[in-house]
């Protein structure tokens, strides 16, 4: 029997035949699709490139905070300065890549009001250094340290030379009496002591000079210890020169001396008063100078402290590592990265609103005896303060917060600037 053959038609070339591959195709894509999306999402939140920067959404800020960074009226600038060397633990690069990407969030929010930037304080040493020095430019810094300047100033064109000729002169005087005939071995008894106590202090007061110059044209000037240095050496001098010329008066009747020995006796009060006068007014101007903020702030960028700078034209801000990384068990002094929150997003957007806006609301809590609410827990027995993280809260959100126990007393909290 014969058997006719039939040519069977390829599916492909049938229009159901397509309709059913195309569906098969976007079907395996849209399986494939979500697939990508879940893994991706696990990925964010397990072992992402970019961190969580919220307790709501992957590389998402919190809807306050976008409408914080919207709303600026002036340009911000957000340094990171998380170090970065060839030794470092690999938590360190968890904390400066974190770090950077909330950076890079910031910035996207509002390109037009804020820039980013990192400085590796061991290796950019020039953008390090240029920074500290715009720092002290800002208006908030300058102003404040038109005192020190002063203070250094004066030491430099006045006092520095006073001081040193009259001490210098004293010295060379009683040299020359010691060399003189007239003079006897009574004089040098009586004179010898006060050569040293003069020679010891020109040394001082050279040391001090020097100090004073390091201290204020290093690359992280020290304004605070500079002033200490001055303050120690003008209350030695001024000290000195008292008794100087206390013992001078007293031995001036001495037997043995010279008329000339008497005599240099006898004036040194006189020749140290004005000198003194001088030393001790410019000594109680500078008891009234406390440490200015520009060298606070400048300790806070050392070099390995991981810390944030946020700046507007006038002011700037610090955001320290232990702010942005507390540990999860406040017990813990050497947390990792596995063991530390992060609150980058909450402190950063604390320090642009405090360099941002300048009018803060005070807000006063009132008890009537009791324990303290803002302070409390630190030792056995002590019942723990209930508003201690409200308070923390409240000062994250540029509010200024006081207690106040009307049962200790009637008056007020001073709040400065006073409303």
């Amino acid at each position: 029997m014969a058997v006719t053959a039939v040519d069977s038609e390829p599916i492909t070339q049938t229009s159901p035949g397509r309709r059913f591959l195309v569906g098969a195709n976007v079907a395996v894509t849209t399986v494939l699709a979500a697939a990508v999306v879940v893994v991706a999402q696990v990925l964010a939140f397990n072992m992402p490139l970019r961190w969580d920067m919220t307790s709501s959404g992957v590389n998402s800020l919190s809807e306050g905070t976008e409408h914080l960074l919207r709303s600026l009226d002036r340009n911000v600038r957000i340094t990171s300065l998380y170090f970065e060397t060839d030794r470092e633990e690999p938590d360190q690069a968890r904390y400066r890549r974190a770090v950077k990407d909330l950076l890079d969030l910031f910035e996207a929010t509002n390109r037009a009001r804020i820039s980013t930037a990192w400085v590796n304080p061991l290796k950019h040493h020039e953008a390090y250094q240029k920074l500290k020095i715009r720092l002290a430019e800002k208006p908030v810094f300058k102003k404040e340290l038109e005192p020190y300047q002063q203070a250094f100033q004066t030491f430099h064109d006045e006092l520095y030379g006073k001081i040193t000729s009259t001490l210098q002169g004293d010295v060379e005087q009683i040299q020359t009496l010691a060399a003189s005939p007239i003079g006897g071995g009574a004089g040098m008894q009586v004179l010898g002591p006060v050569q040293q106590l003069l020679r010891r202090r020109l040394k001082e007061v050279e040391a001090t000079r020097e100090r004073v110059e390091a201290l204020t044209t290093s690359a992280t000037p020290q304004y605070a210890a500079a002033i200490g240095d001055l303050r120690t050496l003008y209350r030695d001098v001024s000290d000195v020169l008292k008794k100087i010329g206390q013992y001078a008066q007293e031995q001036a009747a001495a037997p043995g001396l010279s008329e000339e020995e008497a005599a240099f006796l006898r004036d040194a009060g006189h020749r140290y008063s004005e000198l003194v006068s001088d030393v001790e007014a410019q000594l109680t101007k500078l008891q009234e100078l406390t440490t200015p903020k520009i060298d606070d702030l400048l300790a806070q960028l050392a070099p390995t402290a991981n810390a944030i700078l946020v700046e507007t034209d006038e002011d700037a801000r610090v955001v320290d590592f232990s702010s942005v990384w507390p540990p999860l068990d406040e017990t813990m002094t050497r947390a990792g990265f596995k063991n530390r929150a992060f609150k980058g997003e909450e402190k950063l957007t604390a320090a642009i609103l405090r360099v941002t806006h300048k009018e803060q609301t005070a807000v006063v809590f009132v008890r009537y005896g009791g324990n303290p609410l803002f302070v409390g827990g630190f030792l056995p027995g002590q019942p723990p303060a209930p508003y201690a993280d409200m308070k923390l809260q409240l000062e994250d959100a540029n509010f200024v917060d006081r207690e106040w126990d009307v049962q200790s007393g009637d008056t007020p909290p001073k709040i400065d600037p006073a409303p």
